[in-house]
């Protein structure tokens, strides 16, 4: 069996700080994966921070054992630092990504009689659905729509005239558009 321990003093990292370094970037691999496969559910928000925390620790450590002389009291202060402060950066920006994950659901019903904007371009006589941007209770929602007349262009304003039970709505051109 070889002698391992020249590799080991050969490494252009401090292996006491390098390998536990590399574990929590590795940790933060894994919690990033579970948190893109746990889709917008709260629990997603607590993940990605975590990933944050660990990967934000783990490069520094990583970095401060390869770049610079310092103590290792230094590097072990200045790596969970580096960690906390990455969590504390995407704490706030996921749990906003996701805060409309928690948001109840949008009834179509609020839409009936809003002006809307045409975002995807909604074919006439009911021949396809569209979808439009309607601003109401607080809130910018993309919803799927028909319209019984002509053709809708991008970014032409129509009124929400009906809302169905499957979340589309009936929508028609404002006078002048189209």
């Amino acid at each position: 069996m070889p002698d391992v321990s020249p590799y080991l003093s050969s490494l252009a990292f401090d292996p006491a700080i390098g390998y536990p370094a590399i574990g929590a970037v590795v940790l933060a691999l894994v919690l990033a994966v579970i948190a893109r496969r746990t889709r917008r559910r709260p629990v997603s928000v607590w993940l990605w921070t975590l990933a944050a925390l660990a990967v934000g620790a783990g490069l520094t450590a990583l970095v401060l054992s390869v770049v610079t002389d310092s103590p290792r009291d230094t590097t072990l202060y200045a790596a969970p630092l580096a960690g906390l402060l990455a969590a504390v950066v995407v704490l706030p920006a996921a749990a906003l990504l996701f805060s409309e994950s928690r948001r109840p659901p949008f009834d179509v019903r609020h839409a009936v009689g809003r002006r809307a904007q045409v975002y995807q371009a909604v074919p006439g006589r009911g021949a396809g659905v569209g979808r439009v941007r309607v601003h109401t209770k607080g809130r910018s929602v993309l919803l799927s729509a028909a319209t019984p007349g002509p053709d809708l262009p991008r970014y032409a304003f129509v009124r929400v005239r009906d809302g169905k039970a499957d979340g589309r709505v009936l929508v028609e051109a404002e006078d002048g558009a189209a």
